[in-house]
């Protein structure tokens, strides 16, 4: 599919439970208020916050040029960035987070009409059936691409922008862990892919460099925490 193509950015012939889980970072989003921030101001971040990332202090960046340049990348994260950053993580990821639920909505407003027509049908093959009525769903706001599609093509569009959000978070949080996975999965064949996946070993694919990953992220909403917490 074209589109599948066009919007994944990871290689496709990757495993799903091989893609990196920002569950800490999402989790820190939602209870720190930054979810809700970004949904009502529309994703558009502000002036400081397009700012890049690590760059939310004089003194942070006298800590930034201490750092050798090997650690500055991926200890980045772990130890200079704070709140602003991660919110910055959260603006910068947001577009794949909204394309994720766009295609979910379609996805349940498909389903749920669906649902909705066989009952119809089963009410009339059944007319002393005490089944009642089911109120129509409201379909969700069109989009060109998505609205198209059928449910299961929206529930697969679903799928791949959740994995492009947790893999655009995994590359902001910690992006020199993030280009070794990356370059971990572009050594691996389609068909060593496939054949891991088929034997319900998808998970070990890049095993030791998503787990790295996953450890960075931890650890900087570890040190997010700290900030808040003094």
């Amino acid at each position: 599919n074209e589109l599948i193509k066009k919007e994944s950015v990871f290689p496709l012939h990757i495993p799903a439970s091989a893609i990196p889980q920002a569950r800490p970072l999402i989790s820190f989003f939602g209870s720190n208020g930054i979810s809700e921030e970004i949904e009502s101001s529309g994703g558009c971040a502000s002036s400081e916050l397009r700012r890049p990332i690590g760059s939310s202090s004089r003194i942070e960046e006298k800590k930034n040029s201490e750092r050798t340049t090997d650690a500055a990348s991926d200890a980045s994260f772990v130890h200079r960035t704070a709140v602003e950053d991660v919110r910055k993580i959260a603006y910068l990821c947001a577009t794949y987070k909204s394309k994720m639920l766009a295609n979910r909505h379609e996805y349940e407003y498909k389903r749920q009409v669906r649902i909705n027509k066989q009952h119809q049908q089963q009410l009339q093959l059944e007319p002393g059936s005490t089944l009642s009525q089911k109120s129509e769903p409201t379909p969700p706001k069109y989009h060109p691409e998505y609205t198209p599609l059928s449910a299961e093509g929206n529930k697969i569009m679903m799928s791949i922008h959740g994995a492009n959000y947790n893999v655009c978070l995994a590359r902001a949080a910690c992006p020199e862990k993030t280009k070794k996975l990356v370059s971990c999965w572009k050594r691996l064949s389609a068909k060593e892919s496939a054949a891991l996946a088929e034997a319900g070993l998808g998970e070990y694919v890049c095993l030791e460099e998503r787990k790295e990953v996953e450890r960075c992220i931890g650890s900087g909403v570890q040190r997010a925490v700290k900030d808040i917490l003094g």
